[in-house]
This record gives structure tokens, C-alpha cells and sequence, in this order.
């Protein structure tokens, strides 16, 4: 168990089931916990599975497992991002196995190898590794339900190993309180289902259901070794009879500050209080007047309180009647009252009073000024940390917690003064540092000179050509007012022409099939475009399809997408044509009135005119929705993607963008061009990881992001 934060922690629980037999396989956990029970230091976890036996694997985790018991004890002290400190272990680790690799005479055989490297430190867990384990990562969701995810799955492995550096790549995000993370020998995944590891996993405690599976795995009697982990972020509940700490923050040390300044204050007075209002004391004799003064070193206090005391005693002191009435007579009435010495011990005292209320006025102010500085720099501080994790939010892929970080940020920034210039340098200095984090978080690409496909004549109609597909690495597009369609091989950059039937009407949309592209008219025709330009002319068998706007093709069939109805209507190939429709949408609660394009993969994703973006499956809406973007989406005329990839891509009209999400929601990156007007088609090569966009009458080539 190791210790997160006073409110919470990780909760840990092996699963480790031997049966001792012989087999080509060594499966191992290392796990590397704080030495003190009170230090909140990170855990690291090493889980490996090596479909060999051989000793060279031996010595290789032997490797892995001296050299991150070492780094581990040297970064036990040093506080850092928690990915940073992950990424000074995988480079130590990379560094030691190069090393191994190059003196070890015996090949190995990556493939066979299966190691990952995790470390849990701050609500996060990071990872990086090679080969693949079983794992599920349960993310609790708002409304109390868990939901289920590959994370090992998301980390990118290089398709050729780098024995420089093995672990290739780094996967770091937070492990939110109530997520829960297994990990485990690849076997885990055959008796998924029969150990029921989602279920336990989502609604047990780690301990309770690690002893569940491993009873079960008792039960099933298998000649396997299974090795895991459980790990789950819990809530720590408070300890009873025990003051609750003040939280960290601003407040808090502005107060811890001020009281501080109050009591130097109380402390000052306390000081000050005999000269300047002192109360009346009993006589002392000389012998404790003498051990009253009697310290060697020089205070304005002492000085003072010495020269009340002599001038108390000698105004006090008795004076002879006759000298008295001496004086009288000599002086008749006009004797001066302050002798030289008087004066010269008055002037002393005034002097002392002055330099005393001056030490402690500077005292005082110079109290308040130290608190005001100490507050500063700790505003200062918790922006700059914010900063700092917003900026590894947004490399853990986590926009969502960085957008919202970066405004914790500029709210406190607002707050800070800068009353010096080095005040207002380092405000200055964050401030940019915050801009820069904002527009990394937009992942713009700027592309200044995309590849040029296509391009019509100047005195052109404006949006001549219409729709954009792809099919056998050739571009087809729909020159409308020449009446033809436009095909580009996207290797050599030809392009050649082929006539079209006059009496099709407009071609709305196509989509790449089987056996060519089709394309559906403004007339319901549907039109089979082969790769040599030459057009089948057939028709849509309907009776509800009233305002197709876009269409596409999936396996054999072929979905409509109809505004004007509210529904995608899907068909059967019949002949030359489209028939037996049916509804698509069974439950729809949207509105389609303003929906412009559709995109399939087995999931049917719409998007709309107003920048939404929504996802169906089996004619239902799905929970799912892109991060917000800076600018947000607010014209979304054109959607692609395809089952072979994780990408989604929409054209933003108005904003003169190609906006790139991961099929989880993720942005992956925004691309942009001085040279376009406005984006209106896009569509994708999934498999030469290009990207096709129809903007005015030009056919750019950009590269997949």
C-alpha cells in the first residue's frame, strides 16, 4: 500500500497462482515500495511474461530489476513531475539493457518478450514497456457506473526494435479515485470471461477481488502459472480524534503568515512597552539594579530604561531647605530648573525614545513586508504548479484537465500583483508560459504549401466540384458544370477526365464500394463510377427518402442520410440500383434538420452544421462526444473514417480547418492553410495514412496525423 496524499491512496493486491510445472515461460512481478511507511514515494511495478525459459531472459530481467532498484533509491528524494521522474527510469532502464544487449553474445528474440514497466506516484499512473499484457483500466464514470479501457493498448509500440532504446515510448495519466487498474499474465485473457474480471474488478476491493479470481483459478484446476495485480485509487477516510490538517494553498499561508506578523508585533510592543508607557515598580535595590543592567551587550531598550532611571532619581531626590532657600535668594525666582546635566540626560532619553520607536516601526514594517513577499511567492508558486500540470495533462492526452487547469491558472495570475519588476518579469515571464500551454493545446499545424492535386480554372464556377472518395489509390471527384468526373492516381498526380450521363441530376455525394465508387444525385440516382471513368446509371428504390445530403458505404450496403425525413434510411444492392430500405435510427431524440455528412466503421458518426458531432450504433446514439477545441466546432460540413483506423476527421467550414480526433474523443491535431478558403469535403486513405480535401475547386493531399 503506498501512501498518495492525506485524502487518498493506492490500494494494491497480487494474484499469484504457481503450479510448478515445466514449461518454456518465465512470468515475474517486481514490486518496489517505500522503505518508510510514512514516505509518500512512488511505487514501481515491473510484470513480466517471456515465452521462453532461456538464461539470457534471466539475465535480462535481472538487468531490469537491479538497475530500477537502484534508480529508485536515487530519485527517492527528488520531487518532480510525476512523469518526468517516470521518463528518468525508462531512460536509466533503456540505458542499462543497450548495455546488456551489447555484451550478451546470445540473441534475443522480442517477440517473445512481454515486459512493462509502471510506476503509480500523485494520482497518476505512468507506464512504458514492450510486447503486451493482459490489462483493464475501470475509469469510474459520473454517474457512478465503471467503464472499461485497453490502456496498454493506447501506449505505441515501433513496429522494429530499437535495442537503443527499448522501451520506446512513454503512456502517463491520472488514476482518479474510484478507477481501477489490473494487470496480468497474457492467459489472463483466455478465462476473461469465466474469472469474470470486469465485474470483480468494477465492484470489489482490490484484496477481495484478487481472492476471488485466485480461488477461481484454484477451482479451474489449469496447468498455467497466472501472475497480477490489482491497483485502485481509494478515498483515505480521516483518522478519528485528530484535528483535520489546514490544506495547502494560498490561504492557508497568508494566514500562517499573518499570525506570525501578529505575534512579532506582540513581541515588539511587549519590547517597547516599559519606555513607553511604563508602569510604576516598586523601589529595587541597587544590588538587583545592578543585575538589571549588568549584560554586555548594547540595547536601545537598556539605554533608555537607564536614563529614565537617572533622571528619575535625581528629580526625585531630597533636596537640603537651606540650599534651597540659598538658591532662592541668589537667583530671586529666575533659576533655570535644567542644569547642563539634565538637559544632556533629557536629550539622551528623547534621542533613545526616537531610535527605539524607529527600530520598531522598521521592525514592524519590514514583518509586513517579509508576510506580503512570502504570500506573493506562494500565489506565484501554486500558478506555476498548475502550469506544470496542466503542461503534463496535455502530454498525457488529458485536454479536458488541462483547458481546466490553465483556467485555475489565469484566475490566481489575475490575483498577482507586481509591485517590483522582477514581480512583474516573473508574472510576465508565467503569463507567456500559460499562452504557450494554450496553444499547444489546440495542436495546430500550419501547413503553408499542401500538396496540390487539383486545381480548375479560375473563371470556374464556384463549388464546381462536388464529393471526394477513394478507391484503389485513385481520388474521384464530380466536376459539375463540365458535367464530369475527375480522377486523380494519387502516386503519379494524373489526372483524366470521363463524361457523365446528362440526366442524373447533381451529384451530392460518393462513396468508395467493392467494385468502384458510387454516388448518389440530388435525383436519387445511384451511379457506379469504375476506376476507368466509365458510369452505370441505376436508382434508388424509395418511398420515404425525400433530401439525401450524403451517403456511404458499408460492407455490401448503402446508407442515406436524409435531414428531411430525420432519419438515415440504409439499402440492399438490387440490380443497377438500391433498394429494400429500412430505417437506420431506431432511437433518436436528435434532431437532423441541420445534419450534413455521416461516416462509417461499424459506428455511424454525423456530423452537424452547428459543430456537434454524434455516434450510433445499431440505430442508437452512443455516449460520446470530441473534447472541446480552441476555437470550438461550429461548422462541421464533412466527416471520414474508416473500421481501419482510430482517427475521425471533420472538415470546420467556416473556421478554414481539418480538426483530427482519436475514436476515444481525444484531439489529435488541427490542420490549417493560408491557401484555403474553406474546407467542404474530406475523406481518407486509411492504409497510405493520407488525407483528401476539396476546398473551392482545388483537391489537396495532406498526410494523416
Amino acid at each position: 500500500m503506498s501512501p498518495m496524499s492525506n485524502q487518498s491512496q493506492f490500494r494494491i493486491a497480487e494474484i499469484d497462482v504457481q503450479k510448478h510445472i515445466e514449461n518454456d515461460r518465465i512470468v515475474g512481478v517486481f514490486r518496489y515500495d517505500s522503505e518508510q511507511a510514512e514516505k509518500k514515494s512512488p511505487l514501481l511495478v515491473i510484470l513480466a511474461d517471456i515465452s521462453s525459459s532461456l538464461y539470457v531472459y534471466e539475465q535480462l530481467l535481472d538487468v531490469i530489476n537491479e538497475t530500477a532498484d537502484q534508480t529508485r533509491h536515487l530519485a527517492a528524494d527528488v520531487l518532480m513531475d510525476p512523469m518526468a521522474h517516470f521518463e528518468k527510469i525508462v531512460e536509466r532502464l533503456n540505458k542499462a539493457i543497450a548495455q546488456f544487449i551489447e555484451e550478451e553474445p546470445s540473441e534475443i528474440a522480442w517477440k517473445r518478450v512481454n515486459i512493462f514497466v509502471m510506476e503509480f506516484s500523485q494520482a497518476h499512473v505512468c507506464l512504458a514497456g514492450i510486447g503486451r499484457l493482459s490489462n483493464i483500466l475501470m475509469q469510474k464514470q459520473p454517474s457512478g457506473e465503471h467503464k472499461s479501457y485497453d490502456l496498454f493498448g493506447s501506449l505505441e509500440q515501433p513496429t522494429t526494435m530499437n535495442e537503443e532504446k527499448v522501451f520506446a515510448s512513454v503512456l502517463c495519466g491520472p488514476l482518479n479515485i474510484g478507477d481501477s487498474l489490473f494487470i496480468g499474465t497474457n492467459n489472463f485473457d483466455r478465462w476473461r470471461n469465466d474469472l469474470r474480471l470486469i465485474e470483480r474488478i468494477g465492484s470489489l476491493p482490490p484484496v477481495s477481488a484478487a481472492v476471488d479470481i485466485k480461488q477461481d483459478l484454484e477451482r479451474l484446476d489449469l496447468p498455467e502459472e497466472f501472475i497480477g495485480l490489482l491497483v485502485s485509487h481509494v478515498r483515505t477516510p480521516p483518522r478519528k480524534g485528530l484535528r483535520r490538517p489546514l490544506k495547502d494553498g494560498p490561504e492557508a499561508l497568508a494566514a500562517k503568515t499573518v499570525q506570525a506578523m501578529h505575534k512579532k508585533e506582540q513581541e515588539t510592543q511587549e519590547v517597547l512597552a516599559p519606555s513607553m508607557a511604563p508602569k510604576k515598580k516598586a523601589v529595587s535595590s541597587p544590588e538587583s539594579k545592578n543585575r538589571a543592567f549588568s549584560s554586555t551587550s548594547f540595547s536601545f531598550v537598556k539605554l533608555g530604561a537607564e536614563l529614565k532611571a537617572k533622571m528619575r532619581q535625581t528629580l526625585n531626590k531630597k533636596q537640603d531647605p537651606v540650599t534651597v532657600n540659598s538658591f532662592r535668594g541668589i537667583h530671586a525666582g529666575h533659576g533655570n530648573f535644567l542644569s547642563r546635566q539634565k538637559k544632556t540626560i533629557l536629550l539622551a532619553g528623547i534621542l533613545g525614545f526616537i531610535l527605539i520607536g524607529s527600530f520598531g516601526s522598521w521592525s514592524y514594517f519590514s514583518q509586513k513586508a517579509k508576510a506580503k513577499a512570502e504570500l506573493w511567492q506562494a500565489l506565484y508558486e501554486q500558478v506555476l504548479d498548475k502550469k506544470n500540470l496542466a503542461e503534463a495533462d496535455l502530454v498525457y492526452g488529458n485536454e479536458a484537465s488541462t483547458r481546466q487547469k490553465i483556467d485555475e491558472a489565469k484566475a490566481l495570475l489575475n490575483g498577482l500583483a507586481g509591485d517590483t519588476p522582477e514581480e512583474t518579469q516573473k508574472k510576465d515571464e508565467l503569463s507567456a508560459g500559460l499562452a504557450d500551454v494554450l496553444y499547444k493545446l489546440k495542436r495546430e499545424t500550419i501547413l503553408e504549401n499542401p500538396v496540390l492535386l487539383v486545381s480548375l480554372a479560375a473563371d470556374a464556377p464556384a463549388d464546381s466540384l462536388r464529393a471526394l472518395a477513394i478507391f484503389n489509390k485513385k481520388t474521384f471527384s464530380i466536376d459539375s458544370a463540365a458535367k464530369q468526373v475527375v480522377i486523380v492516381d494519387n502516386e503519379t498526380k494524373t489526372v483524366t477526365r470521363a463524361d457523365l450521363p446528362d440526366t442524373i441530376g447533381t451529384v451530392i455525394a460518393a462513396s468508395a464500394g467493392n467494385s468502384g465508387v458510387f454516388a448518389v444525385t440530388s435525383e436519387k440516382r445511384l451511379l457506379l463510377i469504375h476506376e476507368d471513368g466509365a458510369v452505370t446509371n441505376g436508382t434508388i428504390q424509395s418511398s420515404a427518402l425525400k433530401d439525401p445530403k450524403d451517403m456511404d458505404v458499408y460492407g455490401s450496403r448503402f446508407y442515406v442520410l436524409d435531414p428531411a425525413s430525420n432519419m438515415i434510411w440504409k439499402y440492399n444492392p438490387a440490380g443497377m440500383g438500391a433498394a429494400a430500405e429500412a430505417k437506420y435510427l431506431q432511437q433518436n431524440s436528435e434532431t437532423f434538420s441541420n445534419a450534413r455528412s455521416i461516416a462509417i466503421d461499424a459506428n455511424i458518426y454525423v456530423a452537424f452544421e452547428d459543430g456537434r458531432v454524434k455516434r450510433y450504433l445499431s440505430g442508437a446514439e452512443e455516449t460520446w462526444a470530441p473534447v472541446t477545441i480552441d476555437p470550438e466546432l461550429n461548422n462541421t460540413v464533412s466527416i471520414w473514417t474508416a473500421p481501419d483506423t482510430d482517427r475521425v476527421v471533420v472538415a470546420d467550414q467556416k473556421n478554414k480547418r481539418i480538426v483530427v480526433f482519436r475514436k476515444d474523443g481525444r484531439l489529435v491535431g488541427q490542420l490549417t492553410s493560408p491557401k484555403w478558403e474553406g474546407p467542404s469535403f474530406v475523406t481518407g486513405d486509411a492504409t497510405a495514412k493520407k488525407l483528401y480535401v476539396l476546398d473551392a475547386n482545388h483537391i489537396y493531399q495532406l498526410d494523416l496525423p
